[in-house]
């Protein structure tokens, strides 16, 4: 899998949040503001079956696939599959609470 992990998505998300819109984080962005998130895009190769985010612990990074999947664990039980371009770890980077799943 390939993903961008962007350390200050907080920023943005927070405006998102803020303006009150729904859906994905980045589709109600102008295109100026998601040229700014893509500076700050650093692409990672995870390798299969290696962990991202764990469980319990702390996360400060906003991660998009950008190809591949990543299966999302809770208390080893597998709970869904994500894939290209879903996101994942915003709720945990803007609340400042543990990650709810591995």
């Amino acid at each position: 899998m390939y993903a961008c992990a962007i350390k200050d998505a907080h920023k943005v998300a927070m405006k998102v949040r803020t303006k009150g819109l729904r859906g994905s984080t980045f589709s109600k962005l102008t295109r100026s503001e998601q040229a700014a998130i893509e500076k700050e895009c650093r692409v990672k190769t995870i390798a299969q079956g290696q962990d991202i985010l764990l469980f319990g612990h702390s996360n400060h990074y906003l991660y998009v696939i950008i190809s591949g999947f990543a299966d999302v664990f809770v208390r080893g039980k597998k709970v869904a599959t994500l894939s290209a371009p879903q996101e994942f770890g915003l709720l945990s980077l803007l609340n400042g609470v543990t990650c709810t799943a591995t």
